[in-house]
């Protein structure tokens, strides 16, 4: 299944339409579930350029990897 966002976002209104569009899925569609998600976005300046992200060496960043949200010790002791 793909979500496709059109035009140019801030990544406020990138961030609400993601949670929108990921309720809707619960709702409408009763997903309740998901594995192998890959969210591909094209930095822009806010003028429509795309720039680039760097790492603190300078390096260009392409990939972020990510292993779900922040567990804190209260999900571990069950609090």
């Amino acid at each position: 299944m793909k979500i496709k966002f059109q035009g140019e976002l801030s990544i406020p209104a990138l961030r609400q339409a993601i949670f929108e569009q990921l309720l809707e899925l619960e709702d409408q569609y009763s997903v309740r579930h998901s594995k192998k998600v890959a969210l591909y976005i094209t930095p822009t300046n806010g003028f429509g350029d795309e720039i680039y992200c760097r790492d603190v060496h300078g390096k260009e960043v392409q990939v972020i990897f990510c292993n779900g949200p922040y567990r804190c010790a209260a999900d571990d002791y069950e609090l």
